[in-house]
């Protein structure tokens, strides 16, 4: 019962220790504190650029941020992980809003972090290391596909809705559409992104190009489509959800399939956190514990004006390297909080295609080509199949038929071993 009880203790207890007994010095305070900043900066132009391409106001990025911040601090399984926004919800939200509504989005969401309550339960997390490193890699890669494609359409000055093939077709016959300064700025402001990251690694590279975009909108106001004159945003602040929840045996079936795949892909973002930090520092996660923390971070969404919410594994991976505990979680909750304050009147001036010129780079680092270059010939195959059913149907299709695939081959390997081991035992 004890050990039980252990597994299902949040980070934030053995925190509480470290500092009660001495271990947490103030030196350590001060490295947290640095890591918490530099996060800041990392997560609030990304969160912004995730909510606007998820056809949201960035409002609900920054808000979910810092909510979100604020309970993995306190119910987290780890001492790095940083739960917010992500690139991988884009492409499920934006089918959403397209069908549906916020409010749909809300309930969906909701009914998620339920699901994800009963994984935690059931102790799933132990499950995570039999999902096929092909099968990960391969429908990170198709949503990655996916999002370019949305984006793209930012850069080129024109605002269409559908699902990838749709908006290729939309592309191709709207050419005379495009507007050539929004063009001009999301190839310069994405060049500035991939001289940074070769020449500069370590700078911020996202809130150099949030700035060089408010800078634009600065010294040529009214040329481009912006955050203000799509989403009617003139500031930024915390507000709470207006959506009041309502579950009947009618309206619950139309969520679940939604509601399965942001689950799925909130717990498998959280678990891949948890195997990557464990990798990196040695550092034991309760995978459990991290089931619960995700699942409230989405159950809380009907209380504030949220989105669905997992482990950014890029911002994970940046505070890894540079913080002590989870104080630095909270630190960036609390910056996150200033800039919001401080930025909000220069946020709603920022062009979409300066928000889809951060969203692009991201999408493009999640086209592992590499880890494919790497794959046997049936990892291959896992990792085809899976990005091609994430970009025709959804995420949850994809892994489904990945898995099958993995499965079937996996069987198909064991039996010709031992049909060729009998035929040479009787030669």
């Amino acid at each position: 019962m004890k050990k039980i009880e252990e597994e299902f203790l949040p980070e934030s207890l053995s925190l509480l220790n470290s500092v009660k007994f001495g271990h947490y010095k103030f030196s350590d305070l001060l490295v947290d504190i640095k890591a918490g900043i530099l996060l800041s900066v990392l997560c609030f132009p990304l969160v912004m650029a995730y909510a606007s391409a998820s056809s949201l106001n960035p409002e609900i990025g920054l808000t979910t941020a810092i909510i979100t911040g604020i309970i993995s601090f306190l119910l987290g399984g780890g001492r790095f992980h940083v739960i917010c926004p992500t690139g991988a919800f884009i492409v499920i939200i934006n089918d959403i809003m397209t069908h549906h509504n916020y409010e749909f989005l809300i309930h969906s969401t909701v009914l998620a972090g339920l699901i994800l309550f009963l994984c935690a339960y059931f102790r799933l997390g132990r499950f995570s290391k039999y999902i096929p490193v092909a099968v990960l890699k391969g429908f990170l890669t198709g949503i990655g596909i996916i999002l370019i494609v949305q984006q793209i359409g930012n850069v080129l000055g024109v605002n269409c809705k559908g699902n990838l093939f749709q908006r290729l077709y939309f592309y191709t016959i709207n050419y005379d559409s495009f507007n050539m300064a929004s063009i001009t700025l999301g190839i310069f402001l994405i060049s500035i992104f991939f001289i940074l990251k070769k020449f500069w690694s370590k700078v911020p590279k996202y809130f150099i190009i949030l700035s060089l975009g408010i800078l634009y909108s600065f010294l040529f106001p009214d040329t481009l489509e912006t955050i203000n004159t799509r989403f009617h945003l003139s500031t930024c602040e915390l507000k709470m959800s207006s959506v009041t929840l309502n579950y009947n045996w009618n309206n619950i079936w139309q969520f679940l399939p939604y509601s399965i795949m942001i689950a799925f892909l909130a717990g498998t973002e959280a678990l891949l956190g948890a195997i990557m930090v464990e990798n990196n520092t040695g550092f034991k996660h309760k995978t459990n514990v991290e089931l619960i923390n995700v699942g409230m971070t989405n159950f809380i969404t009907f209380v504030f004006n949220m989105m669905p919410s997992s482990c950014a594994i890029s911002m994970t991976s940046a505070n890894t390297e540079n913080a002590k505990s989870s104080i630095s979680l909270l630190v960036n909750v609390i910056f996150i909080f200033l800039l919001m304050t401080v930025l909000s009147k220069y946020i709603s001036k920022v062009s979409m295609c300066c928000f889809a010129s951060i969203v692009i780079p991201f999408g493009l680092g999640m086209i592992d080509y590499k880890s494919f270059k790497k794959f046997g010939r049936k990892d291959k195959m896992t990792f085809i199949i899976t990005t091609l059913v994430t970009i025709i149907y959804n995420v949850i299709y994809a892994v489904i038929a990945g898995l099958l695939y993995n499965y079937i081959s996996n069987i198909f390997n064991r039996k010709i071993p031992t049909k060729q081991y009998k035929k040479e035992s009787l030669a």
